[in-house]
């Protein structure tokens, strides 16, 4: 895959991020995601690192609490960006994009724990073990949970139609002004 199919594959994921129908083959599911993913990878520590940064300098422990904040505003954006993406790669397999709700819910719990921890650590409260542990399972139910839609969304696509219409075609870019085309 070279860079005029990468580009194509993430400019497509994004002029489709409202669309909740139709299908999304593997290679144009993967490029998306993983591009999205990679960009959030380093937006994340550079979120994180000015807290830290000031810590060091200040002589004090560093206060994660706007970071978290930053950090869950980019993780629920990458939810719903991907969301369309999910919906139509499930969809590809057969499955109804439903499938990709199922590690939502323990996500949500997850991020509403970590605030809780977090308040209280900077707050100099001792962090409630029974709040530390529901965090900790909620963190490994969703773990389970995105590892089973993983593996939804890695099998291969249904050859042909299926109930959620027609298989995508395979865009090529043109040698001609760089333009994509369908064989």
């Amino acid at each position: 895959m070279d860079l005029a199919q990468i580009r194509a594959s993430v400019g497509r994921g994004f002029r489709l991020i409202a669309v909740f129908s139709g299908r999304d083959d593997r290679r144009e599911f993967w490029t998306f995601t993983l591009a999205l993913v990679g960009v959030s990878m380093m937006v994340m520590p550079a979120l994180i690192a000015p807290s830290m940064f000031f810590s060091v300098v200040r002589g004090s422990a560093p206060d994660f609490r706007v970071p978290l904040v930053g950090v869950t505003v980019v993780s629920v954006s990458m939810v719903v960006v991907l969301a369309s993406a999910v919906c139509r790669r499930l969809h590809d397999t057969g499955r109804s994009g439903r499938w990709g709700l199922l590690p939502v819910p323990s996500l949500l719990v997850g991020l509403g724990l970590g605030f809780t921890l977090m308040g209280s650590t900077q707050e100099g409260l001792q962090p409630s073990l029974v709040v530390f542990a529901l965090s900790f399972a909620s963190n490994v139910v969703y773990f389970v949970l995105l590892t089973i839609l993983i593996v939804l969304l890695v099998r291969p696509g249904t050859a042909g139609s299926n109930r959620y219409g027609p298989a995508m075609a395979t865009e090529r870019p043109s040698a001609a002004a760089g333009r994509l085309e369908t064989p």
